[in-house]
């Protein structure tokens, strides 16, 4: 019995290895993706803080939400980006992005 549980436990773990070493090159991938079209997307590219704010924003919402990264929402990103002004900061601005992909792509 013990030898059967045992088994299964390590059955369950090679599952689970296979899984986050899937997940691994999964994120990798899609973090090159990301790192392209923020390159190509059109915001101001000489404010690094922009660009470092851009890049989390679409890889923390693509790795919290049940969905995949698409091409061109990088472009999304950037309609919000363009509302950040002096009543509406860069946490106005993921929090607006958030709801939108909640609403629209799930």
């Amino acid at each position: 019995m013990k030898i059967m549980k045992i088994m299964k436990i390590m059955k369950i773990m090679k599952i689970m290895k296979i899984l986050i070493i899937t997940y691994i090159f999964y994120c990798q991938a899609t973090q090159k993706i990301i790192d392209l079209d923020v390159f190509r997307t059109r915001i101001n590219k000489e404010n690094e803080k922009t660009i470092y704010f851009f890049n989390l924003f679409l890889n923390y919402a693509c790795s919290h939400f049940q969905f995949k990264y698409k091409q061109g929402l990088n472009e999304v990103l950037a309609l919000f980006f363009y509302l950040k002004g002096k009543h509406f900061n860069m946490v106005d601005v993921y929090f607006c992005f958030e709801s939108f992909v909640e609403n629209k792509m799930l």
